[in-house]
């Protein structure tokens, strides 16, 4: 930027909003990488709003590729469109204002031997790749390991390209104007990597047109022509953001918690045993060509070792009833954002057309399954303090207010298995904290009169506002009323295609190999399975079993020698665990991580 000041040309006042854009960029990119991301989200929501023209380019092009997704979904992926081209925006200001060295820890490269291998032929390689939004950061991070040249279109801001000339000089060894391709050819034969991207449209003369999701589009057939007469193979260049790292880090923290910090309580066996046992269903795997193993295992297994870890961490450790609550309190300060996000994500209800699945608008883009989870524990935490006679506000009042609007949110989602869990759970808590403090009867009825009172008000508010289409989702109806044969939404089928599976492999499939054994089976359903114990059975086949009964039988030693104080948190958190698992999978790290606090140890308990 300094640079720039240099010329006076870009102290024009034309240059004004440019000047005000880099330096917001610049403040931008020297953030960390969750809040970066999240500031690419909101750009991106603001962009949806505000870029009617944008939006209705790529809604028209969405129903074009996908005819028969519901417009539901359709709206559902134009919104993730615009997230997706918001982090993209803050993506480019990082590769041009800061470079790709800050990212690189986060990136993983597929296939780079198969890139070097070409090249150390001694001839050029084509490097032909795709106008994707994630291009220039991925781009300048391959070039950290294998330099090659670019091709590039003039900016016609002259300070923006001012600024991009900069980054290039920097991240590729040379940048190509794109319709200098006597360039391109000269680089290629003197032995150069060049980037090329086909996927443009020079007008008829220049293109040809192919099927691209059922619809012509068109491509230049320049690649072929170049690949002839320079000799140079032609290596394929794919680049995704992969948004995944929650897991990762929670077995980051608990291991520096094992090895850093005091590790007093005792050391279980028997969970060492089990991510010894967990890892041997890695002999197995194999995947179908194009698909790559590492990220099957990864997907299939870190929620499993997250539970592993977490549970050598929590295993008998003493925790006392303050520093529960203390961690309960600092667990539900992040759902308190979470339904605020979705407060100011969700669009007015009145344009929301409800149907008989789960709803995407209003878990703010993200998976309604993993959201509803996220809400019913916080209707579990918010109604244990409130059962307790804690205050997380400090007002009763507000507190159960908070309650009435998570139910309200998770409702809304229309995802059951989150909220049906949350409530089971607080159930179970309240039998035993109520023989732990021996209310009497007449308070416990008239407890549950209130409850009662307040979620049938909830409920009918809910159903109002969503056309009575809330009353049919959980009643197992489609939006038109008629029941559906399979009110599970596939999931029963699923399960039943496991059974089978380990009946005819005992010993199991592999990790992973379940999603790729069911295509065809089951009507082409290739869905990752959501049910974790269906998964292992299949996959992991005997050992599976194993794995599962070790994974019932801990929680409940803990349970059985316990206090009701004790059981009532260890009866929630265990159901929480099994309950989740088995309708929501391992996604994200919560299941592992809420199965440790079933093992712990709960001690100087205060009447």
């Amino acid at each position: 930027m300094i640079k720039l000041l240099k010329n006076p040309a870009f102290l024009h006042p034309r240059y004004w909003l440019t000047w005000l854009g880099l330096i917001l960029f610049r403040v931008i990119v020297v953030l960390p990488h969750t809040m970066r991301t999240n500031v690419g989200q909101a750009l991106g929501a603001i962009t949806w709003h505000l870029a009617r023209r944008r939006r209705h380019i790529v809604e028209i092009n969405l129903q074009l590729c996908f005819p028969d997704k519901p417009a539901e979904e359709l709206t559902h992926l134009t919104r993730e469109t615009f997230r997706s081209g918001g982090i993209s925006m803050i993506e480019t200001g990082l590769a041009w204002l800061r470079g790709p060295d800050s990212i690189l820890g986060r990136v993983e490269f597929e296939g780079l031997d198969v890139l070097r291998e070409a090249h150390a032929k001694g001839k050029g390689v084509i490097l032909m790749g795709m106008h994707l939004s994630t291009l220039d950061i991925c781009g300048a991070a391959l070039g950290r390991y294998v330099p090659f040249d670019v091709m590039y279109r003039r900016n016609k801001n002259l300070m923006l390209e001012a600024v991009m000339t900069n980054g290039r000089e920097k991240n590729f060894p040379e940048a190509i104007e794109r319709n200098d391709i006597r360039r391109v050819i000269k680089n290629l034969k003197n032995g150069h990597i060049v980037w090329y991207g086909p996927d443009q449209d020079y007008g008829r003369r220049n293109a040809i047109f192919s099927p691209f999701f059922g619809v012509s589009a068109a491509t230049i057939t320049a690649t072929s022509r170049i690949a002839k007469i320079t000799g140079s193979p032609v290596v394929s260049f794919s680049h995704f953001r992969n948004p995944e790292t929650g897991k990762y880090s929670v077995i980051l923290f608990l291991l520096l918690g094992i090895f850093v910090g005091k590790f007093k309580q005792k050391f279980s066996v028997s969970l060492a045993f089990y991510l010894l046992l967990l890892l041997l269903g890695i002999v197995f795997t194999r995947v179908p060509e194009g698909e790559y193993i590492r990220k099957a295992i990864a997907f299939n297994l870190s929620g499993p070792f997250v539970l592993g870890i977490a549970g050598l961490y929590f295993y008998k450790r003493s925790i006392t009833k303050e520093n529960l609550m203390n961690a309960l309190f600092f667990m539900i300060l992040p759902l308190f954002s979470m339904v605020t996000y979705l407060y100011f994500k969700t669009p007015d209800l009145k344009d929301i057309v409800f149907q008989g699945a789960a709803n995407f608008d209003t878990s703010g883009g993200f998976g309604p399954n993993q959201v509803a989870t996220a809400i019913g524990l916080g209707i579990f935490v918010i109604a244990v303090f409130i059962l307790m006679k804690e205050r997380i506000t400090g007002y009763l009042l507000l507190d159960v207010f908070l309650l009435l609007y998570f139910f309200y949110r998770g409702l809304l989602t229309f995802s059951r298995g989150g909220l049906i869990t949350g409530v089971i759970a607080l159930i179970c808590f309240s039998l035993f904290y109520i023989l732990y403090k021996k209310i009497s009867l007449t308070s416990f009825i008239t407890y549950v009169g209130i409850v009662v009172v307040f979620t049938i008000g909830i409920w009918l508010f809910t159903s109002n506002i969503t056309g009575g289409m809330l009353d049919n989702r959980y009643a197992g109806k489609n939006a038109s009323g008629v029941q559906k044969e399979d009110i599970s939404s596939g999931r029963v089928d699923i399960l039943a295609e496991q059974i089978k599976s380990f009946t005819e492999n005992p010993l199991g499939i592999g990790v992973g190999n379940g999603k790729y054994k069911r295509q065809g089976a089951i009507g082409n359903v290739t869905a990752a399975s959501h049910n974790e114990v269906g998964r292992l059975i299949e996959e992991h086949g005997i050992i599976g079993f194993i794995i599962l009964l070790l994974l019932l039988l801990l929680p409940l030693a803990n349970f059985w020698y316990g206090n009701n104080y004790q059981r009532a948190f260890i009866s929630a958190f265990y159901i929480f665990w099994f309950l989740t698992i088995n309708h929501s999978a391992m996604r994200i790290a919560f299941p592992g991580f809420i199965y440790g606090l079933s093992l712990i140890n709960i001690t100087h308990e205060k009447d």
